[in-house]
């Protein structure tokens, strides 16, 4: 497949932390002809998109500099083989996105990427808390949290990561 590099368009949204300082940006999939928003019908090839078009054409350094790189990933990301072939993991983030149940072997294959140099955040959900101790990063969503039960999860969320 031939890439023309005038046609490859990448999101960038940065990451802060609690003192609003960026640490990272997640770099987001856009197509071309809709680079004002994303419409992803195969997860996996625009995952691909993103993957390429940063490490083959533009360059991970005109993105994000020395910060830190999220690219989100699914459930047919993870159990591929695709993400052997990203060259330089010290940075990378990856972002499990779109995970409900999570078997055996995509634990398994999480573990694996972890021990191989990436690190791993994920959204915290009630159905993802033994993802908890491989994560590097949690992202938690206030707007899906009850109030009253923010600092009980920002509690357990403290124990499992420390």
């Amino acid at each position: 497949m031939v890439y023309n590099v005038n046609m490859i368009c990448v999101g960038r949204q940065s990451i802060v932390n609690k003192g609003f300082n960026i640490i990272g940006y997640e770099l987001l999939y856009r197509s071309y002809q809709d680079a004002d928003r994303a419409v992803i019908n195969d997860a996996l090839s625009a995952t691909a998109s993103v993957i390429i078009g940063v490490f083959a054409y533009i360059g991970i350094e005109k993105l994000v500099g020395d910060k830190l790189c999220f690219i989100n990933i699914s459930k047919d990301v993870i159990t591929s083989e695709f993400l052997c072939g990203i060259p330089r993991k010290d940075n990378i983030v990856l972002a499990i996105t779109n995970i409900s149940e999570l078997k055996e072997n995509i634990i398994d294959k999480i573990k694996y990427l972890k021990d191989n140099g990436f690190k791993i955040a994920v959204s915290y959900a009630e159905s993802l808390k033994n993802m908890l101790e491989l994560a590097s990063f949690v992202d938690l969503d206030t707007k899906l949290v009850k109030d009253n039960e923010i600092k009980n999860t920002l509690n357990l969320l403290k124990k499992t990561t420390t």
